[in-house]
């Protein structure tokens, strides 16, 4: 594990609690996260992950870990803050489906970003992996928090139109931004 790891400039651990997530390798990716980006997207062990660089857990996990009922802005940015200091993270993102997203960033700003595109969804399987996979591949390439939890939003907005497992192509990314940033501009 170690060996491989230095090989990377990032590491996703999506955990659905299958078992594949042992005791012993949480050790491994804490040490990992003093020299990586580390982003964790656990199911049911969130609160295991300390150390972690960022987790993005959907408002129910965010909610389960805290105790605190997410029902507005401001009880998510207090869950937002908790998981933060509970498990010592530089940012958390918490995903919200129609809501969009919440990111506390290693500044302790809150930003809720509204979802792009339509809220007509067809399928939500997967835009949790989508998320935390175009995060941690923004940061790995240099982007800050608010700008991979951005792309991570763009990436999702286009995974939810599709039916089942899906995948998004470059292409489909960046024409999503171009068209957001086009209608932004001509609306101005």
């Amino acid at each position: 594990f170690l060996a491989i790891s230095q090989d990377v400039d990032a590491v996703v651990v999506s955990d659905y609690g299958y078992g594949v997530i042992f005791r012993r390798i949480i050790p491994k990716l804490q040490a990992l996260a003093k020299q990586k980006i580390v982003v964790v997207d656990s199911r049911y062990q969130l609160l295991r992950f300390r150390g972690v660089t960022a987790i993005t857990p959907n408002e129910s996990e965010a909610e389960k870990a805290t105790r605190i009922r997410l029902v507005n802005d401001q009880s998510v940015s207090r869950a937002a803050y908790l998981l933060k200091e509970r498990l010592g993270l530089k940012a958390v993102l918490i995903t919200r489906g129609n809501r969009g997203m919440t990111l506390l960033d290693k500044s302790r700003k809150i930003f809720h970003i509204p979802i792009v595109g339509s809220d007509d969804i067809t399928d939500v399987t997967g835009a949790g992996d989508t998320v935390a996979t175009i995060f941690t591949l923004a940061l790995a390439s240099g982007a800050n928090f608010f700008e991979a939890a951005s792309l991570a939003n763009y990436a999702a907005s286009i995974v939810v139109m599709k039916s089942g497992t899906a995948v998004i192509t470059k292409n489909e990314l960046l024409e999503a931004v171009k068209k957001d940033y086009e209608g932004s501009k001509n609306s101005s």
